[in-house]
């Protein structure tokens, strides 16, 4: 896929790669330049997510929060690995 590069050194990753890659907005990532000019973009999701945390809500029951959206695959992990 052909992308530019704007005038100041930007570049739009379009949206299906974005899709594809599952990179969110405002999600960090990692650039690493190597041979032969190829430049390879990482996601850096675990380090972006903050501690989870436990919201207590008045009269209703208590809820989890990562600072982010959770997948239904990330959430069929975590009860797979439940004990």
């Amino acid at each position: 896929m052909r992308v530019k590069i704007g005038n100041r050194g930007q570049l739009r990753i379009p949206t299906q790669v974005r899709k594809k890659a599952q990179i969110q907005d405002g999600e960090a990532t990692t650039m690493k330049v190597e041979a032969k000019g190829i430049i390879r973009l990482m996601r850096e999701r675990a380090a972006s997510c903050r501690k989870p945390t436990i919201i207590r809500r008045t009269n209703q029951h208590p809820v989890g929060d990562i600072g982010r959206l959770i997948t239904r695959k990330e959430i069929k992990k975590a009860l797979a690995e439940f004990p």
